[in-house]
């Protein structure tokens, strides 16, 4: 058996790398960093605290209870990219890391909204609708490409639009 099989057959049942893990891990290592240009026993120990949280969350078996302390993290980090971006309704999703908007469903059974079109991707912070001048047919376009020429499905028009 290859140390990649073993390691795999080790590491099952555990809960693995997170975003909370990842964050442990770059906070550990920057404060490494600082305590080395510091010297400061205060940060070092506090550096190797946080590095052994890290590890400790990677290799735990309570896959339930990690999984809640990094939705509680992405719920945190979200709040507060909405606050900087100027949307305080921002929310991330439990299992996707999907940045949506409270209320806003994505198709799910028992959803209050309509599955149309329109109503699916009105609220959708990845892309655009516009209107075709010509024929009225919505479409829909990614966000952020700049000048964009669009054409439309149903009459063939072309338009250009800012995204």
């Amino acid at each position: 058996m290859g140390f990649k099989q073993s390691l795999y057959r080790f590491m099952q049942g555990r809960n693995g790398q997170d975003a909370l893990g990842k964050f442990s891990l770059i906070a550990s290592l920057i404060l490494l960093v600082v305590s080395s240009f510091t010297r400061s026993g205060i940060l070092y120990l506090a550096a190797i605290v946080v590095l052994g949280y890290a590890y400790f969350r990677v290799m735990s078996k309570n896959i339930q209870k990690r999984y809640y302390e990094n939705q509680k993290y992405l719920d945190f980090i979200g709040k507060i990219k909405g606050f900087f971006s100027g949307n305080n309704r921002s929310t991330v999703d439990m299992k996707s890391g999907y940045k949506g908007y409270k209320g806003y469903n994505r198709g799910a059974s028992g959803s209050t909204r309509s599955n149309s079109f329109w109503n699916r991707t009105k609220a959708d912070p990845f892309y655009r609708i516009y209107k075709c001048p010509s024929c009225g047919q919505k479409t829909r376009v990614p966000k952020h490409k700049g000048r964009i020429e669009i054409t439309c499905p149903r009459c063939g028009n072309s338009f250009i639009k800012r995204t």
